[in-house]
């Protein structure tokens, strides 16, 4: 079968990279993985910002379908497609795996993506963020500035805002150039890939090349439903057909790790798999959905940058 067209499906869900680059004012401890953290103080930063009822609880609210906050954050299920799942436009991509310290005057960075009609609300995403900087990262004492965010895409990158000047410049989403031949690809995790099935989460014997391809499908199904610019329905059935004859090579292994919910106030087991999947076989309809799948990762959690890959051809 042949794949879906690149031009309608960037048509219909556009996807932006950005860099933020941040300075320290107070000392800063990031943790192992730094995504859970900054999704908190984004999320915190972001309903300040757009919350005009101060509701204690959104889903209660009147204005729950049309305030930026959900839609963002958190986003309701679709009313026009109740079928789909409810899926967050954004990710945050934490600095690499690993805790350090940042003392006052360094420099650090982190990567967000933003898909959809959401791309919209970009100055608001960049006044949060800001607000965020302001009130401090993981606890008071640890404040820091933004310094500049930048568009990553296929040409480089560019300054799309400067604190000095206050503006957020005009953008274009970023390409959707898939580096994968016809017949074989690798999918190289840099951040634990928690692919889930039956409400368990599957491990490296149970990873295959269907579950992983229809899973990226399925993930951009819902961001059409949730965030499209356009209607746009995926042939899924004929997909599923044809990732039955890819095959997958699986070189992964268990990367444990938890975080501290402070909103369930449990310890959260966030246990994943790193490594490559090789993926060999007619790869051709798949090609943008593992493009996209590259900007939006893969699987559970991945708001706050878990299943992240990175696409090659350089298979070993």
């Amino acid at each position: 079968m042949n794949g879906v067209p690149v031009a309608m499906l960037e048509q219909a869900l556009p996807v932006a990279r950005f860099e933020f680059e941040l300075r320290q004012l107070e000392a800063l401890r990031l943790p192992h993985y730094a995504g859970s953290m900054l999704r908190g103080a984004f999320g915190h930063a972001l309903r300040r910002a757009a919350c005009v009822t101060r509701e204690p609880e959104c889903k209660p609210c009147a204005l729950y379908r049309s305030c930026v906050f959900p839609a963002v954050f958190d986003t309701p299920a679709p009313e026009r497609s109740p079928a789909s799942q409810a899926v967050n436009p954004y990710v945050i991509e934490g600095p690499a795996l690993g805790g350090h310290d940042v003392a006052p005057g360094e420099t650090w960075r982190f990567g967000f993506v933003l898909a959809g009609r959401m791309l919209r609300q970009m100055p608001l995403v960049v006044h949060a963020w800001q607000r965020a900087c302001e009130s401090g990262f993981r606890q008071a004492g640890s404040r820091a500035e933004l310094v500049a965010v930048r568009l990553q895409g296929g040409d480089g990158s560019r300054c799309v805002y400067d604190p000095a000047v206050g503006r957020l410049e005009p953008f274009e989403a970023s390409r959707m150039a898939a580096p994968v031949q016809d017949r074989a690809a690798c999918l190289r995790f840099v951040t634990p890939l928690r692919l889930q099935e039956n409400g368990r989460i599957l491990n490296e014997r149970e990873i295959d090349a269907r579950r992983i391809l229809m899973t990226l499908a399925r993930r951009t199904q819902n961001l059409l439903d949730c965030h499209g610019e356009r209607e746009l329905k995926l042939p899924l059935k004929e997909l599923a057909a044809a990732a039955g004859g890819i095959e997958a090579e699986v070189r992964m292994r268990r990367h444990q790790w938890s975080r501290y919910s402070n909103r369930q106030r449990q310890e959260m087991d966030l246990t994943g798999l790193v490594g490559e999947v090789i993926l060999r076989g007619d790869l051709a309809p798949f090609h943008e959905f593992l493009a996209l799948g590259e900007l939006l990762h893969l699987g559970k959690n991945a708001t706050f940058g878990l299943g992240r890959y990175h696409l090659t051809t350089e298979i070993a």
